[in-house]
C-alpha cells in the first residue's frame, strides 16, 4: 500500500475526504475506528521549526522507539478535516531558503508493544463535520478517547525526555499537537498506511477555556480595567490563566508554581479587603502565618473557612509546589493539571463567598 505520490513525494489524501453523501452503516463510527489487534503501531510524529537538525534514534524504556521522521509536514493543512494532511517525503522536499521555513522536520515516536487495526478511510468523509465535534473519535480515528489521551500523554513524555533546551519545539505540550500527526505504521514493512492530524488548528492558538465562576468582566476592550466589587482579584485571575497557557505549552511544573503564587496573592488581597484596605495591617497579618495557615487560621478567623475538601486540595497542591521548587520530585502533566484545578477551586470559593 503506497500512500505517497511516486512522482511528487506528496502524501495522498483519501478519495472519500469530505464525501458527506457516503452511505453510513448503523454501527458507525465503531466499525471504522482503529482498535487493538491486527498489525499496525500507532505513533505520533512531532514536527518542529527547522532551527534544529533532527538526527539520532533509540528507545525510551523497553517499548518506545524514536527516530527522525522520513517526511516533512507543511505548516498548513485542511483546517477542519484530520485526514487533510499536507506532507512530503524528505527526498522530494524542495531545497532553498524560500521553502526552508515552510516545511517542518519531525521526530516519530511509537510503542512497539501494542498493535492496532487501521482506521477506515470512510472517516475522512466526516472528520471535519459536526459529527467529529460531538464525537472526537471521528476526528482522531482511535476507538476510545481515553486510549487516545493515554497515547498522547505517553508520547509527550517520551519526546520531552529525548529532547531538551536548544531543541526547537521543546518542551512539547498539547498546543504543539497542531504540528503533529498520528501515524499507523505497518509492523512488518515500517510503511505508513494512515496519517491523521493530531489536533485541529484552533487548539494551537494562545487561548484556554477558563472557569466561568471566576471573575469575568467580559472581552470588550478596556473591560479588565473595571475593578471587581469584592476583593481585588484581577491579577490573581490573570496569573491563573497564564498558568493554564503554560500547562498547554508543556511547562506544567512552572504552571503549578505560577498557580500557587496566584493563591498566595489572593490571600493578601482578601485580607487587605477585609481590613478595609489597611495595607500595613494586612501585610503584618500575612507575615505571621504560613501559606496553609493563611487559609486555615487567618482568613477563617474572619468567618470564611475553606471547606475541608477544598483545603485538602490546597494542601496537596502546595506540597507538590514545594517538591518542584526544591527539586525533590517530578510531576507529570496530569498531576500538575490536577493540582492547578485544586488551586483554582480555592480562588473560586473565596471569590464566591468573600
Amino acid at each position: 500500500m503506497n500512500r505517497w505520490n511516486p512522482r511528487t513525494g506528496e502524501w495522498l489524501k483519501p478519495t472519500h475526504t469530505w464525501d458527506i453523501d457516503l452511505d453510513v452503516p448503523e454501527d458507525a463510527p465503531e466499525c471504522w475506528l482503529s482498535r487493538p489487534g491486527d498489525e499496525y503501531y500507532i505513533g505520533v510524529s512531532f514536527h518542529i521549526s527547522p532551527f534544529t537538525i533532527v538526527e539520532g534514534e533509540g528507545t525510551v524504556g523497553s517499548n518506545i522507539l524514536y527516530q527522525p521522521s522520513d517526511f516533512y509536514l507543511a505548516r498548513n493543512h485542511d483546517p477542519y478535516n484530520s485526514w487533510g494532511v499536507n506532507a512530503v517525503k524528505s527526498e522530494f522536499r524542495t531545497a532553498g531558503c524560500m521553502e526552508h521555513w515552510d516545511w517542518l522536520p519531525g521526530i516519530t515516536v511509537y510503542n512497539s508493544a501494542i498493535k492496532y487495526t487501521l482506521p477506515r478511510e470512510e472517516l475522512s468523509a466526516f472528520a471535519g463535520t459536526e459529527w467529529a465535534d460531538n464525537d472526537q473519535r471521528v476526528f482522531h480515528g482511535i476507538y476510545r478517547e481515553d486510549a487516545k489521551n493515554n497515547l498522547v500523554s505517553e508520547y509527550l513524555s517520551a519526546i520531552n525526555s529525548i529532547t531538551g533546551p536548544r531543541f526547537a519545539g521543546w518542551p512539547f505540550g498539547y498546543r504543539q499537537l497542531t504540528d503533529a500527526v498520528f501515524l499507523w505504521i505497518h509492523s512488518e514493512t515500517d510503511e505508513i498506511h494512515s496519517m491523521l492530524l493530531a489536533s485541529s488548528r484552533q487548539f494551537g492558538d494562545k487561548f484556554s477555556y477558563f472557569n466561568t465562576n471566576l471573575y469575568d468582566p467580559g472581552t470588550a476592550l478596556g473591560s479588565w480595567q473595571t475593578k471587581p466589587n469584592t476583593w481585588e482579584c484581577r491579577e490573581v485571575i490573570k496569573v491563573l490563566y497564564k498558568a493554564r497557557l503554560l500547562l498547554a505549552d508543556g511547562f506544567h511544573e512552572i504552571a503549578l508554581v505560577a498557580a500557587s503564587s496566584a493563591v498566595e496573592t489572593a490571600f493578601y488581597e482578601i485580607v487587605l479587603y477585609l481590613e478595609k484596605n489597611d495595607a500595613r495591617k494586612a501585610k503584618s497579618l500575612i507575615k505571621r502565618y504560613t501559606f496553609r495557615d493563611r487559609a486555615k487560621k487567618l482568613i477563617a478567623s474572619y468567618g470564611y473557612p475553606l471547606p475541608p475538601k477544598v483545603f485538602d486540595g490546597l494542601s496537596d497542591a502546595y506540597k507538590a509546589r514545594n517538591s518542584i521548587a526544591h527539586a525533590l520530585g517530578t510531576y507529570s502533566y496530569e498531576m500538575a493539571a490536577h493540582h492547578i484545578e485544586n488551586l483554582e477551586a480555592v480562588v473560586e470559593w473565596y471569590y464566591g463567598h468573600v
